[in-house]
């Protein structure tokens, strides 16, 4: 059992163990793709009387790493991915466990609108929630290593969506698309307005923000209140491959314990 305390409201788990939201990033061109990114890539680290691999006659394997956080795999990014600077995302995930909402919504390669996500956000509201998880449907294992381009384009959400996740304070958005926008819509018109970029504004109202793509949320996991971790390496980029976990939860009253 794990208890919480957030913004002067307490939340409390059960749960034996976390869910796992992270995509395994495999170096062997087994998971997704988007926006035309080579897969990930390990490579030996070569150099004279070293091969870097056992295999090889090496006494230790030692690899160098090719990933594109953006098109390889689950990730989290900061405002930094769309303006020039901006707090890397490590030090905007230092709080641990938050409160969020798991949500679906039916998707297939179109806008997600505000009204899709309504009944959600307002519960969101209620339970005092930070974070919000978007499942969208169809939710299949394809997931896992779609490659997702004009022959096969992702859902994604409209601007006045992101808007109302900004607007129901939501500070950390987790969604199982590639992107919030449109795969070839240069302008990231719902990264900007998660972001609070007003028009052509340099710097961003919502800075403390981060927002977690490429994430699987299997179907087991019911539509809910839930506590979320999102893990990652202490990268100083915009963008960086993260592990966010999920356990289920309650709220609890202040005073005695009970909803």
């Amino acid at each position: 059992m794990i208890e919480i305390e957030w913004n002067g409201r307490r939340y409390r788990s059960r749960a034996p163990a976390a869910a796992d939201l992270a995509i395994p990033l495999a170096f062997d061109g087994a998971g997704p793709l988007a926006f035309g990114a080579e897969p990930a890539r390990a490579e030996p680290l070569a150099m004279p009387g070293f091969s870097g691999r056992v295999a090889s006659g090496a006494s230790c394997n030692a690899s160098v790493l090719t990933v594109t956080p953006h098109g390889n795999g689950t990730h989290t990014e900061s405002v930094a991915h769309v303006t020039d600077g901006g707090p890397a995302v490590p030090a905007l995930l230092a709080g641990g466990w938050m409160p969020a909402r798991l949500a679906s919504v039916e998707a297939a390669s179109g806008a997600i609108g505000a009204g899709a996500l309504a009944e959600a956000l307002a519960a969101a509201r209620a339970d005092g929630c930070a974070a919000f998880i978007l499942r969208t449907r169809p939710n299949d294992a394809r997931k896992l290593s779609r490659r997702y381009g004009a022959d096969e384009p992702p859902a994604h959400l409209a601007a006045g969506a992101a808007q109302a996740l900004a607007d129901a304070g939501i500070e950390h958005l987790l969604v199982d698309l590639p992107s919030l926008d449109r795969l070839d819509d240069p302008a990231l018109p719902a990264h900007r307005a998660f972001f609070g970029l007003a028009g052509d504004a340099p710097q961003a109202a919502r800075r403390r923000c981060t927002v977690t793509e490429f994430i699987y949320a299997p179907d087991e996991l019911p539509d809910g209140l839930y506590l979320v971790d999102i893990q990652c390496p202490r990268w100083q980029i915009e963008a960086v491959p993260s592990r966010p976990l999920a356990l289920p939860a309650e709220p609890l009253d202040m005073e005695d314990g009970k909803r």
